[in-house]
């Protein structure tokens, strides 16, 4: 996803800069998003066990493939 995204952007405006720098901000804003989503369903089901949290992980990640 952020291969394909720098090669789309740098073909297009042949900024190295201007790639490089949307591509670690796209993928700290994926990593903030993700991260804040685990929390919001942790603190929502509130459960602190193994189980429980694989599960919040697994639907953190699933939630961020879909968007």
């Amino acid at each position: 996803m952020y291969l394909s995204g720098f090669i789309y952007l740098y073909h297009n405006s042949k900024s190295l800069i201007y790639s490089v720098w949307y591509t670690i901000l796209a993928y700290i804003l994926i990593q903030v998003s993700e991260t804040l989503s685990y929390y919001l369903l942790s603190t929502v089901i509130g459960e602190n066990n193994i189980e429980s949290n694989w599960f919040l992980f697994s639907v953190a990640t699933l939630i961020e493939i879909i968007i």
